[in-house]
């Protein structure tokens, strides 16, 4: 039997729930609260009523990988000021898709007169790239999402990722060609920074959420140097009262083989490039070999690896797999975490997971 990889994650979702859920005993009866998986990670709350401003969350990014990117990313961004230790997550439930939704005057439409709290410039006045250049139909910030923390059920904190676009194209006067539109660095951050208070002041205003609560709102650039490759997170404020200063946030994502990979890291772009010639040499028909690399503060954090083949029998998928994770031996720095996935046909075959300051790899073959 063929099992896709929808029918993996739901049964093994279902499995968690079973295993690692437990009944909230001091709220609804329906609520289950779930352990983390790894060690340092929030408890988290199932069970509340599905936010349907979920539904916006993968229009305002590229991938589902970017979706996932900023969730976790800004999950790992909060726990500066929402400790695991002393906090679970859930859902937001504060923001939803009518007061979210563009289409409905809502938080992520351009000002108006009829849509004051829209976060977004108004359209046909021309707004100011910072570059000389101008736009009169301005849509910077394409989406919100949301994340809660509890404590002892109630709700204790909000983090905020705002997802925001640098550059964009737009049809031209004429409607013969598309131009390039791109906001200059400081103009990005201040808009980013304005629309943050804008929000923060909207969030306050609302009966679930004190003038003393806790905000943590980041600002994430949802443009990248390589379509494959998620945004980053550039610049983050906490907010105690309706105001803050907002301070760097040094995040980016390289690909290998680049330039720019070798560029800023030249040790992981040689491993990847003999990784490669490596597998080439077994498998020469057809394989692929792409790094994906998360670096904060210059510093690789994260590696997502990608293999790719058309290998022809059980024997040859099998080898491959583990002939790829003994050359992992020479990716001995155990300060930055690595995912390998290994497809042949289109088909997922093998996960291979080394955890942050671990040294073993965790394999999953699943043929």
């Amino acid at each position: 039997m063929k099992w896709s990889k929808g029918i993996i994650f739901a049964l093994s979702a279902v499995m968690l729930l079973a295993g690692c859920g437990s009944k909230d005993n001091s709220g609804s009866s329906d609520q289950i609260k779930v352990k983390p998986i790894e060690e340092g990670d929030y408890e988290t709350i199932l069970g509340q009523e599905s936010n349907q401003a979920r539904i916006l969350n993968n229009k305002s990014s590229g991938s589902m990988f970017d979706v996932y990117e900023i969730g976790k990313g800004l999950q790992e961004l909060a726990k500066a000021h929402f400790s695991a230790d002393s906090y679970q997550v859930q859902e937001g439930q504060l923001l939803t898709y009518s007061s979210l939704a563009a289409s409905q005057n809502g938080l992520l439409g351009n000002q108006s007169d009829d849509n004051k709290t829209g976060l977004n410039p108004k359209v046909g006045e021309a707004f100011d790239l910072g570059n000389g250049d101008t736009t009169d139909d301005p849509f910077i910030l394409t989406g919100i999402q949301e994340i809660d923390f509890l404590q002892n059920g109630d709700l204790s904190g909000v983090a905020i990722a705002m997802v925001m676009r640098q550059e964009w194209y737009e049809d031209h006067e004429s409607g013969l060609y598309q131009v390039k539109k791109e906001m200059t660095d400081e103009k990005f951050r201040l808009f980013g920074e304005e629309a943050a208070r804008k929000l923060v002041n909207y969030l306050r205003a609302l009966p679930e959420v004190s003038d003393e609560m806790p905000i943590y709102v980041a600002l994430y650039n949802a443009n990248s140097a390589d379509d494959t490759l998620p945004g980053h997170y550039f610049a983050e404020g906490y907010f105690v009262s309706r105001s803050t200063n907002f301070e760097d946030i040094d995040e980016q994502w390289y690909i290998f083989p680049s330039d720019a990979g070798s560029e800023i890291d030249s040790v992981t772009a040689g491993r990847m490039d003999t990784l490669k010639a490596s597998l080439y040499d077994q498998l020469p028909e057809n394989i692929g070999v792409v790094g994906k690399g998360k670096y904060v503060d210059k510093e690789l954090r994260q590696l997502h690896i990608t293999i790719t083949m058309d290998a022809k029998t059980y024997v040859e998928c099998s080898a491959i797999v583990h002939y790829t994770l003994s050359l992992m031996k020479d990716f001995n720095q155990d300060d930055y975490a690595i995912k390998i996935e290994v497809y042949s046909n289109k088909d997922l075959i093998a996960t291979m997971v080394r955890a942050e300051n671990e040294s073993d790899f965790t394999t999953h073959l699943m043929l």
